[in-house]
């Protein structure tokens, strides 16, 4: 392996910022990751204990023998491709999710056109510092559900964005789900509105406001058919936000005056538009839910993680639009430190933030204070209750194999998951969390 790696290193010379990097063994390809999310923790758990009792485990067949390194090496044209291809993730992190900060480091793990049609991107915050987006591609045409979500290059910017934003809002959100994990339907509910909402007034941001109504009618749209499926979960319709936000964007889009209100907004208005699609699905046996003092009580944790999910824009050690990126084993390491410099915190207080922690939280306050007033309850038990304290880890996330923590992002139903709640049973068999800087997480 380390001689064909030679041969391939020295026949990338010249490749610029891009470098060429063997994966882990155990990563090489993921097929037994996507095993596991298939087939459920309790299998896999099995299997690793079996293999544990049964002793050392049998020395492997020879290998076979390898293929003639011109045969395996790409060829320059393929080289060129992905190196393009990388390069233009890039650009879109670069000029669409430059805006504040993020409690987690993003690293984008792309697919090429071709690859597994029924894998669409999907974001997950792994234990440790980390936000993996995977099944990245420049072209979506030929995946079965997404080509007409991200037939152009805004609208896969889009995408990228709505992924990102669950690397804001993930680590705050698999806390407050942890904690309450009956809510775990309106936190997916929020999360997707919010996303949605983030990348319709990011393209306003950097494209302006007619690119952004266009955009919002073509997810729209999409959100509409997908709420009308058999198969929808109903937890990504997002139509009350994107009806919001199309407000918005007609009769004062003067507020959006900085990158920071944007996302301030995308939380407020994902979370306006949410409590209505939330409530509305509820069945009539459960319809009392909002006024009872169970959910106050869960919003209350709730207010918690939105005055976390402010502080990691605001604070957050990493920039999304410097992601580590990867594709066909070469990668593109982040170019952005790990903690804000001084002279970008000093320009910051300069030019003032656009938000705080505590006002974020306020006016979030309001809105479910309004919200479960209008259905007949009381704030008074979700204005003195305080967030649970943390418990302990639950036995199946203590082992050797460690465990990953998952907030999934669903696009136009791409997923088959019944009920698409925070995964907490995966064992960590491949090691994301260990992954090093510059090498490719699969």
């Amino acid at each position: 392996m380390s001689a064909q790696l030679s041969r391939l290193q020295a026949f990338l010379a010249g490749a610029g910022e891009l470098e060429v990097v063997a994966p882990a063994p155990a990563i090489r390809p993921d097929y037994f990751g996507r095993f596991a999310k298939l087939m459920g923790a309790t299998v896999v758990v099995a299997h690793v204990a079996s293999a544990a009792a049964a002793g050392p485990a049998p020395q492997p067949a020879p290998a076979a023998a390898a293929a003639p390194a011109t045969a395996a090496a790409p060829t320059a044209r393929d080289r060129a491709s992905t190196q393009a291809s990388i390069i233009s993730v890039k650009k879109i992190a670069a000029r669409y999710l430059s805006d504040g900060h993020s409690p987690l480091k993003p690293v984008i793990t792309m697919m090429n056109p071709e690859e597994e049609p029924d894998v669409g991107p999907t974001a997950s915050a792994l234990p440790g510092d980390k936000c993996v987006i995977e099944g990245v591609r420049t072209d979506y045409g030929k995946t079965k559900h997404l080509a007409t979500m991200a037939g152009t290059p805004e609208q896969r910017a889009q995408v990228l964005v709505h992924e990102s934003m669950h690397c804001r809002l993930g680590p705050a959100l698999l806390r407050y789900v942890a904690h309450n994990p009956s809510a775990a339907s309106f936190a997916v509910t929020f999360s997707e509105s919010s996303a949605d909402a983030m990348a319709i007034l990011t393209t306003a941001r950097k494209d302006g406001v007619p690119a952004a109504l266009a955009a919002l009618d073509h997810w729209y749209k999409i959100r509409e058919t997908e709420a009308a499926s058999p198969d929808s979960d109903g937890l990504h319709d997002s139509r009350e936000t994107l009806n919001r936000i199309r407000e918005l964007l007609t009769t004062a889009p003067e507020r959006i005056d900085s990158d920071g209100v944007a996302f301030a907004l995308a939380i407020t208005e994902g979370l306006a538009g949410a409590s209505k699609t939330y409530a509305a699905a509820l069945p009539s046996e459960r319809k009392d839910y909002i006024a009872s003092t169970e959910f106050q009580a869960h919003m209350a944790g709730f207010h918690q993680a939105v005055e976390e999910m402010a502080h990691g824009y605001l604070e957050g050690p990493y920039q999304l639009g410097a992601p580590e990126i990867t594709l066909n084993d070469q990668t593109l390491s982040s170019g952005a430190p790990p903690v804000p410099s001084a002279w970008q915190l000093l320009a910051m207080k300069l030019g003032g933030q656009p938000f705080t922690a505590a006002d974020l939280r306020r006016q979030v306050e309001a809105i479910t204070g309004s919200f479960i007033n209008a259905a007949g309850g009381s704030t008074s038990q979700m204005l003195t209750a305080t967030a649970p304290a943390p418990a302990a880890a639950p036995a199946t996330l203590v082992g050797a194999a460690g465990a990953i923590a998952r907030l999934k992002s669903h696009l136009n139903s791409i997923y088959v998951d019944p009920v698409p709640v925070v995964e907490t049973q995966v064992p960590d068999l491949d090691n994301r969390s260990a992954i090093e800087p510059g090498q490719p997480a699969m």
